[in-house]
């Protein structure tokens, strides 16, 4: 009997057991059976009004069904029948960042930090929100990531040790990779093709998946490595011992700050070189951690260096891949020649829509009157109304503005055939989206700044080899290069159609081109740990 059926006959059993109906509600949550999931989560609220996790459930169901205020409502009453309790403070802190309240999500984590002070998880929540607040300066969030790297160092009481390697002599370095997101997941689109490709070179993979989920990318990924280990279930101590035993070369971190991570098992230093990558674009503040990859365009040398804990390694090719999904909608013509004006979008979350976003974005709608804006991923009509108001208190008509909510992939991709050009998010930049969108043909304006976040936009361009007309390095110009497009619809038409092939020919970006450089940079760091001479500069 599987544990739904089991729960499901406690129940009958037991009906007004208010804990056995919880749990049965989780389990058709679990199961994918979301109304009968809500429908037992309301039947325990009304056996027990002061059961608080019976509200908390309710409204990380909410939240998964993107009815935010709903979700909202349900942990504001979880906290309220039990305020000593961090994780709530965590899931409604998710909530309001996904409504972009990322100020106020910052301050509740903060409240639970006060609570548990001690969390390296929220630790970690905390450093993820705190980037996407345009108040925190990159220095300040540094200061945050150093506090999380002393904490996680203190709860080790020995690092292995890795001098015996230094006369290793396996003919292929064994490269770990630590991630949550080996499946269908934004961050997957960059390393599918790359893990592809680097499985079919020198190195031995070994995969450390920090969750249990899985679905067809997983499988996919599985053909890449020689081995997958999954550690979900392990403490810090275990699965760092359980990569020591296995003799890594090198240890991959794809998830930094972001859910599902396990830098905490980095501090145990498993690995004699340990590298952060991709997944999170800020430092993760660790000592252990040696290095984070990154390319040229993305951190020009001499930019953001102290901004780090690691080694910036900078790569000449791009610091990762895209993956093209066979059934890429064909691409169509700029809506500007048939609509007769611009219309510009945006599929980034919502927690990256800050003021500066808005300021910016309303300046390029005040510059050209008649264009319009969709933005995708506004879910919620309360969410919507929010919207509103910060573009109408900077002068445009909400009549000017398309909203429509998150869609299943073949049809967030058929959007783009509405769109003449994406508005890229300041200052912390889009990436898969906007990756997909020069997929679809169209083109991206970014605001270039000094941090990762505010650069991701750049290195996706220039794999395109469209940096110099669509990268603003000030808001005037970002705005001036919107009326140049604006007015320049045949141009925007020919590019259209170039743009997918110019991402899928270039050689910065081309998988094989990438696995090459890295296995070349990771055996020169390999050097380097055996005979200290290489300088990564």
């Amino acid at each position: 009997m599987n544990k739904l059926k089991a729960l499901q006959v406690a129940v009958d059993l037991s009906p007004d057991d208010v804990v056995l109906v919880n749990k049965l509600g989780s389990a058709f949550s679990e199961n994918g059976e979301i109304d009968k999931a809500a429908f037992q989560y309301c039947r325990a609220i009304e056996l027990a009004p002061d059961y608080a996790p019976a509200y908390s459930n309710l409204g990380l169901l909410f939240k998964k069904t993107k009815r935010f205020e709903k979700a909202k409502e349900c942990l504001e009453k979880a906290i309220q029948l039990r305020p000593d309790v961090t994780n709530l403070y965590n899931d409604l802190a998710s909530i309001l960042s996904e409504m972009g309240q990322v100020a106020n999500a910052q301050v509740l984590i903060e409240q639970a930090l006060k609570i548990n002070p001690s969390c390296l998880e929220t630790h970690s929540h905390f450093l993820f929100t705190a980037i996407h607040n345009a108040n925190n300066s990159p220095q300040r969030c540094l200061e945050y990531a150093k506090q999380f790297g002393e904490m996680a160092a203190q709860n080790v009481s020995a690092r292995f040790l890795h001098e015996a390697k230094k006369t290793d002599k396996s003919p292929r370095l064994k490269i770990g990779v630590v991630s949550g997101d080996l499946r269908e997941h934004p961050v997957s689109y960059f390393l599918e093709l790359l893990f592809k490709s680097l499985g079919e070179g020198e190195f031995e993979l070994f995969a450390y998946p920090t969750t249990f989920k899985q679905d067809d990318v997983t499988q996919r990924f599985k053909t890449y490595f020689s081995h997958w280990k999954p550690i979900a279930n392990l403490d810090d101590k275990t699965a760092a011992t359980l990569i020591y035993n296995d003799g890594i070369h090198i240890l991959l971190d794809l998830a930094g700050h972001t859910a599902k991570n396990r830098l905490p098992v980095f501090a145990f230093k498993p690995a004699p070189i340990q590298i952060s990558w991709l997944g999170y674009p800020a430092t993760t503040g660790l000592k252990e951690m040696d290095f984070y990859l990154v390319d040229k365009d993305w951190c020009p040398i001499g930019m953001m260096d102290e901004l780090f804990t690691e080694k910036l390694l900078r790569l000449n090719v791009t610091a990762g891949t895209f993956y093209l999904p066979d059934d890429m909608p064909q691409i169509s013509d700029a809506p500007c020649l048939r609509n007769g004006y611009m219309t510009f979008g945006s599929f980034n979350r919502t927690a990256k829509i800050s003021d500066e976003t808005f300021d910016l974005w309303c300046g390029v709608l005040n510059a050209i009157p008649d264009a319009k804006m969709m933005l995708g991923n506004v879910s919620g009509e309360k969410l919507q109304q929010r919207l509103q108001a910060e573009f109408e208190k900077r002068g445009v008509d909400a009549a000017r503005l398309i909203f429509h909510s998150r869609l299943k992939m073949s049809e967030y991709l058929k959007l783009h055939a509405q769109i003449d050009i994406i508005l890229d998010s300041s200052s912390y930049a889009g990436g898969t989206t906007s990756a997909f969108a020069i997929l679809m043909g169209v083109p991206v304006l970014t605001l270039a700044g000094q941090t990762l976040v505010s650069r991701v936009g750049v290195t996706i361009l220039s794999c395109a080899e469209i940096e110099h007309d669509f990268v603003a390095h000030s808001t005037q110009q970002f705005i001036e290069l919107a009326k140049h497009w604006a007015n320049s619809p045949q141009a925007l038409q020919q590019l259209r159609y170039e743009l997918r092939e110019r991402a899928k020919n270039a050689s910065k970006c081309n998988p094989s081109n990438v696995a090459r450089e890295i296995e070349k940079t990771f055996k020169q760091l390999w050097l380097q740990f055996c005979q200290p001479v290489f300088d990564t500069k």
